[in-house]
């Protein structure tokens, strides 16, 4: 079932995500996903469902009445009791929304004026805890959830790989690089907005921090309404004899001209090509293309319109039959006087040869 998560910190921040968790889930686990996604501790946190806290931390979440898209609140404690020694105490908490790529869960986050500056200084966030209690058991609960492990090999790849290699000591240290890597950026960032206002080497830091971050939103719209242009295409194969010999045969496109449609389509940008587009197998997909040998046509399902592969005459040099590979600069004339002249030259050689 899918919950919603409103959290408070303890400085009045606030933070809203979405966790997809079983029914029968313990509370004390979903604690955990929690502090994942908040960084509130789990021993500091107090969760509200209907009014009421949730405190057996051994009672499933269906126990609690909790149902698929239900709200809860979560809320940090202001007295919290201090944390049990832990086995890794330099060991971060994972923060997805750290990568580059947006984060797992579209959380979103606001802060009111002035609460980081009060409440977040460098000396804070160095001293603060980012420890987890057991970094073997969230090791267990993403490879317990293939969901979770998927998103996280194809937006946190280093991660991924020290999870799936099994080595704790080499998970635990990707772990702790990533996020001083961010603490440094949060103290960086910090220091930037606390700076003077017409410093111009932080101006410049601030307008290129914007700037990231519209690419970032950008990444993410585009995730959200093209999620087809980031993903693997599997190619299309088929078994095939030719003079007798098995092969694999490789089914792609043809350069074509889609009539009148207009057609949203991504597109990479290949050095030393000699065509001028390859419309591949991810636009075919999309646009449900189905490429009618029978007719010779390529028909758009999307919009029932079709249009008719180009003859040999009309494709470009390049990829003409008649010339072949290497001979794109050979202009037709010049390639009629040459088997010309091989033809003469092989019928003085066949003359000499006939000579008494």
């Amino acid at each position: 079932m899918l919950l919603t998560v409103y959290c408070v910190r303890r400085d009045l921040s606030e933070v809203t995500f979405s966790l997809q968790v079983d029914a029968d889930f313990e509370l004390h686990n979903f604690r955990a996903l929690c502090e994942l996604e908040s960084g509130i501790p789990a021993a500091e946190s107090q969760i509200v469902y209907a009014e009421r806290p949730l405190t057996d931390n051994h009672r499933s979440l269906a126990s609690y009445g909790l149902k698929d898209g239900d709200v809860v609140i979560l809320r940090q404690k202001e007295n919290a009791d201090p944390r049990p020694p832990v086995q890794f105490p330099n060991l971060p908490r994972i923060d997805f929304r750290s990568i580059a790529v947006p984060g797992t869960s579209g959380s979103r986050q606001r802060q009111p004026p002035g609460a980081q500056q009060s409440h977040s200084s460098p000396g804070d966030i160095a001293s603060s805890p980012q420890g987890l209690d057991n970094p073997a058991l969230l090791r267990d609960m993403l490879l317990a959830n293939p969901h979770e492990l998927s998103l996280l090999k194809e937006r946190n790849p280093p991660l991924a790989d020290a999870l799936l290699s099994g080595d704790l000591e080499k998970f635990s240290r990707v772990l702790v690089e990533q996020q001083q890597d961010r603490a440094r950026r949060e103290q960086e960032r910090i220091r930037l907005f606390s700076a003077d206002p017409f410093d111009l080497e932080a101006q410049a830091k601030i307008e290129e921090d914007i700037r990231q971050q519209n690419i970032e939103e950008n990444m993410t719209i585009a995730m959200e309404e093209a999620p087809e242009s980031f993903g693997q295409v599997v190619m299309l194969y088929i078994n095939c004899k030719v003079n007798g010999h098995p092969v694999k045969a490789f089914v792609d496109s043809a350069q074509v001209q889609i009539e009148g449609d207009f057609l949203a389509c991504s597109f990479s940008i290949l050095e030393e090509q000699p065509m001028d587009m390859l419309l591949g197998l991810d636009m075919l997909k999309r646009h449900q293309c189905s490429i009618d040998l029978k007719k010779n046509v390529l028909v758009i399902g999307t919009t029932g319109s079709q249009t008719t592969f180009l003859p040999e005459g009309e494709l470009p040099e390049c990829a003409r039959l008649a010339y072949g590979a290497g001979r794109e600069d050979v202009r037709p004339e010049e390639i009629a006087d040459q088997e010309l002249a091989e033809a003469l030259q092989k019928s003085v050689e066949d003359a000499e040869r006939q000579k008494p």
